[in-house]
């Protein structure tokens, strides 16, 4: 007489086992550091066209997104204890609050330009720091 093993079979330890590993490791897998330079690097081309034709609302938006940007890649480095993980994280708060729109101030040409260029300077400081 053979035993019945219900759903997936002999194969339910193993496939159990596997989402296991999905479900704890999907959210490391999702957000790389490569992947958030490539966002960031979008966001610069962006940045770069509302500098050539300003428009408020676009600028807050690219703004924002380098703050986002920012706060995610903290997390990236977040567990470690390592100088370059405190290091990182010290960098990406920085980038952060430049980025940061102007509270209830109207974002003009001039205030974007000088939040870009803090947050482009943040930017190059870190990748001369870690190439």
């Amino acid at each position: 007489m053979q035993k019945h093993h219900g759903l997936l079979g002999k194969y339910r330890p193993y496939t159990i086992a596997g989402l296991a590993v999905l479900a704890l490791t999907g959210p490391a897998l999702a957000l790389s550091l490569k992947g958030l330079m490539r966002q960031m690097s979008d966001n610069t081309s962006a940045a770069k066209a509302a500098l050539s034709s300003f428009d408020a609302r676009t600028a807050e938006a690219v703004l924002r997104r380098y703050a986002a940007d920012a706060r995610e890649g903290k997390t990236l480095f977040a567990s470690g204890q390592s100088a370059r993980d405190q290091d990182m994280r010290a960098r990406f708060d920085r980038m952060a609050a430049a980025a940061e729109p102007p509270g209830r101030q109207t974002l003009d040409p001039a205030s974007f330009r000088k939040a870009f260029v803090a947050v482009v300077t943040e930017c190059k400081t870190c990748h001369s720091a870690h190439k």
